[in-house]
């Protein structure tokens, strides 16, 4: 709740910005990418669309063995998926 309030405007019936969900998982058979997005999902302002393309926002979940990590992350994509590497090119 509190990383919405941070980054997704809660007033308001529309917005132009976009969202998608983004899980990495790895050497963890536990837990499953759906059950991740089904998880966040109800999360997010029903005002904001989901765009797999070209999002506004990416919620970046990642999962290493037993640890989690979530972030909000704007222009993802434009940012080459902040590759610094691809970045810089």
């Amino acid at each position: 709740e509190r990383v919405k309030a941070d980054y997704f405007n809660t007033e308001g019936d529309t917005t132009e910005d976009t969202v998608a969900i983004i899980t990495e998982i790895r050497n963890n058979i536990m837990i499953k990418k759906e059950e991740i997005i089904q998880t966040i999902a109800p999360l997010i302002p029903p005002k904001y669309k989901v765009n797999l393309k070209k999002p506004t926002y990416v919620i970046f979940v990642t999962v290493f063995k037993s640890a989690c990590g979530i972030t909000v992350l704007k222009d993802y994509y434009e940012r080459k998926r902040y590759n610094l590497v691809a970045y810089c090119q």
